[in-house]
């Protein structure tokens, strides 16, 4: 019998499907006549951790068979242009207020494309049936969203258990996480500046 390489799969679910009580409460608020339509989404993605969860169960009579989750956060995307569109905000950082880690920028997808990457790899460190949540340009287990799912309390990641897009050990400190965090929203700012001088180059040439 010829060795063949595992199998993996990489399910697609959303940080939406493991919002706690608090955030869930927010979020229809905001939402306003939406909210059915927001939580039958989030609903779905739920379902998607389920199927993770179970999955290496399920997939241990076939050999080698290996499935992961994928859990982003707000990502730059087609679907989160609409959804900025539709909510009159100015842009897609401005939908990522929900981020966990970094509220208020929204993440480069290539960075997504480094994690499932590294899910695919031989040597991926992760257990099958384990899910990543993904923000900006870094993890972290579902399990620090999931241990507070039925709290009226914000979540609280802790800093300990973050991993780089390559799935390794990525903890930061509290100061490494506040100057990283100030990073990013200067970056978005610096975005926010080009896109308007662009549009007021746009209107003089007019």
């Amino acid at each position: 019998r010829h060795k063949r390489r595992p199998a993996t799969f990489v399910a697609v679910s959303s940080i939406g499907g493991s919002y706690n009580r608090f955030v869930s409460s927010i979020g229809a608020s905001v939402a306003g006549e939406a909210a059915f339509t927001v939580h039958d989404y989030h609903a779905s993605k739920a379902a998607v951790d389920a199927l993770v969860r179970i999955g290496p169960h399920v997939a241990k009579q076939y050999d080698g068979v290996r499935l992961f989750g994928l859990t982003p956060s707000v990502y730059h995307s087609e679907m989160i242009a609409d959804t900025a569109a539709h909510l009159s905000l100015p842009d897609q950082h401005a939908v990522s207020g929900f981020n966990q880690l970094y509220p208020g920028s929204a993440g480069d997808p290539r960075h997504l494309g480094r994690v499932v990457g590294a899910m695919f790899a031989a040597d991926c460190p992760l257990e099958p049936g384990a899910s990543v949540v993904c923000d900006n340009d870094v993890c972290y287990p579902l399990h620090e969203l999931t241990k507070s799912l039925q709290s009226n309390e914000p979540h609280q990641v802790s800093l300990a258990a973050l991993l780089d897009t390559d799935l390794q050990p990525r903890p930061f400190t509290t100061e490494q996480h506040e100057a990283h965090r100030a990073e990013l929203l200067a970056r978005v700012e610096r975005e926010r500046a080009r896109a308007a001088d662009a549009s007021t180059t746009d209107k003089t040439e007019l």
